[in-house]
């Protein structure tokens, strides 16, 4: 049940329906931080780590014969051909092609561009790496930009822009991972980001139930023989919230058989379409459901207080 009496205390409300509706008049519209829309460390890395592929192409701008001097290129430097597919946004190495589609044929080409310093191409080889690079148009990037760094650079922004789908799941965690990181500091606690609850066993003195060692945590922080797992997670709107809570109900009380703590941190619109009381089901059996508003008003930092005694 949730801890009454520090919520009382903390937000001086008398009972678990008048948390819930303060829960809800404070959800938040988006959990999309500055930081959720490009992942600049990655984009650098990413071009950083084919910068010298790439200058070996700037050799090719403005070229007169450009088809004879990729010949040359590659031919010295076969390691080249890896960055070709990245000219059309494409990650991966090894992709098949349709070369030509009609009623009588359809004939399809494999292209694999892992190639290393000091490997031979053969001319056919180079052949068809000069077909992708001619029928699909990339010749006009010799005659237009600059430098392919960065072109690339921006190729890669537009890349981690579609990542954005994956990143949604875990923009919680980015908006509350420099609070974690600060929280920790503050208490003096060790914490843990995105790992298995068996993988800490030892590091921290506790022995997790057998049913939660191969589980993954978002965050964990601990200290003398203590523990507080804190989920976090954002609804957007469809999805069984009862059965997330009921997953997060007994994550607690598996949590609380080695004596640590579970915390819950969800924000979203999603919440107050409670339709099923799912809210109040969550209010009634965890021991803490924050939201971001309750973070920031220092809930967050006075529920971690309470329980590893600071």
């Amino acid at each position: 049940m949730a801890n009454i009496q520090l919520y009382k205390k903390f937000f001086k409300l008398g009972s678990v329906r008048e948390f819930t509706q303060e829960f809800q008049k404070t959800l938040v519209t988006t959990n999309r931080s500055y930081l959720f829309y490009v992942d600049w460390k990655k984009v650098k890395r990413n071009v950083d780590t084919i910068k010298t592929e790439l200058s070996l192409l700037d050799s090719l701008i403005n070229s007169r014969n450009l088809k004879r001097d990729f010949f040359e290129l590659l031919s010295k430097y076969p390691e080249v051909a890896k960055v070709l597919p990245i000219l059309l946004a494409i990650r991966e190495i090894s992709f098949d092609i349709i070369e030509s589609f009609d009623e009588k044929t359809t004939d399809v080409v494999t292209y694999s561009f892992n190639r290393k310093r000091g490997e031979k191409l053969t001319k056919e080889e180079i052949e068809s790496f000069w077909n992708l690079v001619d029928k699909s148009g990339a010749t006009e990037l010799f005659i237009t930009i600059k430098n392919f760094k960065d072109y690339i650079f921006g190729v890669e922004v537009g890349m981690d822009t579609n990542a954005r789908k994956n990143r949604s799941g875990n923009a919680m965690e980015l908006i509350l991972a420099p609070l974690m990181e600060q929280t920790k500091i503050e208490l003096g606690l060790t914490l843990f980001t995105q790992k298995q609850f068996g993988s800490v066993e030892k590091e921290i003195g506790i022995s997790f139930p057998e049913l939660l060692k191969n589980k993954k945590f978002d965050f964990l922080f601990a200290k003398n023989g203590k523990a507080l797992n804190v989920e976090v997670n954002y609804f957007f709107g469809g999805g069984s919230k009862q059965e997330i809570i009921n997953s997060y109900i007994d994550r607690q009380n598996k949590l609380k058989t080695v004596g640590a703590e579970f915390m819950l941190i969800t924000d979203g619109q999603a919440w107050n379409r409670n339709v099923n009381n799912e809210l109040d089901s969550g209010f009634n059996s965890l021991d803490f459901i924050l939201n971001l508003a309750f973070v920031r008003r220092g809930f967050f930092d006075e529920a971690l207080r309470n329980y590893f005694g600071k």
